[in-house]
């Protein structure tokens, strides 16, 4: 899972600069069509990113819960 963590904040800053630079391009050239698709792509990478650091702080809090005051993990009861 870590490598999917990993890999979804890379494409999330991908998508984000990809966003940047389509929006560097409206301003100086002022198609609609890269607003667009600057926009598109910005909400994409923050959307992305956002889940990706929701993903690795819910299982850090997780793995920080299975272990006790001296660090050693224990085993919850099986119902």
């Amino acid at each position: 899972m870590r490598v999917l963590r990993a890999a979804a904040l890379v494409f999330a800053l991908l998508a984000f600069v990809a966003g940047g630079l389509q929006l560097a391009a409206f301003f100086s050239a002022g198609f609609v069509r890269h607003l667009i698709v600057g926009v598109f792509a910005c909400s994409v990478g923050v959307s992305v990113g956002v889940a990706a650091v929701a993903s690795i702080v819910r299982s850090r809090r997780m793995s920080s819960e299975l272990r006790d005051d001296r660090g050693q993990e224990f085993r919850r009861p099986l119902p």
